[in-house]
């Protein structure tokens, strides 16, 4: 699968995080564009074409559910699957999360495999 000109925009508040999943990433060939807070993926989902956003759920300011929000109530932004990497593991969170349009759930920590066989997925 070429996903050189697929665009992933990775949430997280931790820089961490954040590196591993670029890295995780850019080592398949996706382009990513990296972010640290809510507000921030609000202004790159206005501003860039985004194929799939991975999104943590716990952030300061703008939290992963109101970005999600956000996403769901704008039809611009609304077909873009997410897949929520969150160490959130209650069925609630799941469940909400689902219910305000992600369209998988990977909790940390992760397998990378594994969910870098989920994004593949949904962006076929």
């Amino acid at each position: 699968m070429d996903t050189s000109n697929l665009t992933v925009l990775v949430v997280d508040d931790d820089f961490f995080n954040v590196q591993v999943l670029q890295a995780i990433l850019e080592n398949a060939k996706f382009n990513v564009i990296p972010v640290y807070g809510g507000f921030e993926a609000i202004e790159k989902l206005s501003s860039e074409k985004i194929d799939l956003v991975l999104l943590d759920l716990l952030m300061p300011g703008i939290d992963g559910f109101q970005v999600l929000d956000f996403m769901h109530e704008d039809s611009r932004f609304s077909t873009i699957p997410v897949i929520v990497v969150s160490a959130l593991t209650e069925y609630e969170h799941i469940t909400k999360a689902t219910e305000k349009g992600a369209k998988d759930y990977v909790t940390k920590p992760f397998i990378n495999s594994i969910l870098l066989e989920k994004v593949q997925r949904l962006v076929r």
